[in-house]
């Protein structure tokens, strides 16, 4: 992970679309919904907090 981080454009570069496709194609994905498929565990299993949030917010 540290050698990725050190490989790393800056983010005005890495923001660029054709940059950004390409990095999470070689790259470790940062699961963000894309493209579509790149998608982790929902974010309420990491804490209680989440998941609060959550129910406050429907209200």
């Amino acid at each position: 992970m540290v050698n990725i981080c050190e490989k790393a454009c800056g983010p005005s570069t890495g923001g660029v679309p054709s940059v950004f496709a390409e990095n999470q194609r070689i790259n470790s994905t940062i699961f963000m919904g894309r493209p579509i498929d790149q998608t982790g565990p929902p974010i309420v299993l990491f804490h209680d907090d989440f998941g609060q949030f959550i129910n406050d917010f429907a209200i």
